[in-house]
């Protein structure tokens, strides 16, 4: 079944209002209000940074949850004419976060969530990973659904002590765009941040200059 245009996870996410989605997190009470509050701060900490040459080994997420999380982060933030959630390393922020800033909670919540999100795609051929656009769309869409159902018109809580209470496909949703608006990618893209001022050289010959 393919899925008519508006009616796909991705399709409902304009990028121009998605920090909606992640704003008011300078609230969180267990979380320094910095890291939520400065998108530089949260791209020093969470995101690799151009001097590692390689990802960080993942500490909390399997192999194969990193790349379940990457396939569904693709499919809430595809690549158009802007990078997309695949630009900027999903997994990787997501395993910081959880290893150094989460509650235990929040943690256990997610991980549980995404096995069991990866067990329903098996049920409909395979792992996420290798359904077809169409197919990861189809079962994405399910969650959305059964998010709002669940939330009864109530709105996500960014609350660090709530998080495990909220729907996976909401927490994943917001996952995605808080990593994806503090990433490189998205802050240089769309948002026009300056990650690295320009070269400053304090002595410089006149013939230089």
């Amino acid at each position: 079944m393919t899925l008519p245009p508006g009616d796909r996870p991705a399709d409902r996410i304009p990028r121009r209002q998605a920090l909606r989605v992640i704003g008011g997190a300078a609230a969180l009470p267990l979380l320094p209000e910095e890291l939520f509050a400065n998108p530089h701060l949260a791209h020093v900490h969470l995101h690799r940074q151009e001097a590692d040459a390689e990802p960080a080994p993942l500490t909390v997420l399997t192999e194969h949850q990193a790349r379940t999380l990457n396939a569904i982060a693709e499919r809430i933030l595809p690549t158009t004419d802007t990078p997309g959630a695949g630009d900027a390393e999903i997994p990787g922020f997501v395993d910081r976060l959880l290893a150094g800033w989460l509650p235990d909670a929040a943690r256990d919540h997610l991980l549980a969530e995404l096995d069991s999100f990866d067990a329903r795609a098996r049920e409909k051929g395979g792992p996420f990973v290798d359904l077809p656009d169409t197919g990861k769309d189809e079962l994405l869409t399910e969650a959305q659904d059964e998010a709002l159902a669940e939330r009864n018109g109530r709105g996500f809580s960014r609350n660090p002590n709530r998080l495990h209470e909220q729907p996976f496909f909401d927490l994943v949703k917001w996952l995605t765009l808080f990593g994806y608006y503090t990433s490189e990618a998205g802050m240089k893209s769309e948002l026009g941040y300056r990650i690295v001022p320009g070269r400053w050289d304090p002595c410089v010959d006149i013939e230089d200059a």
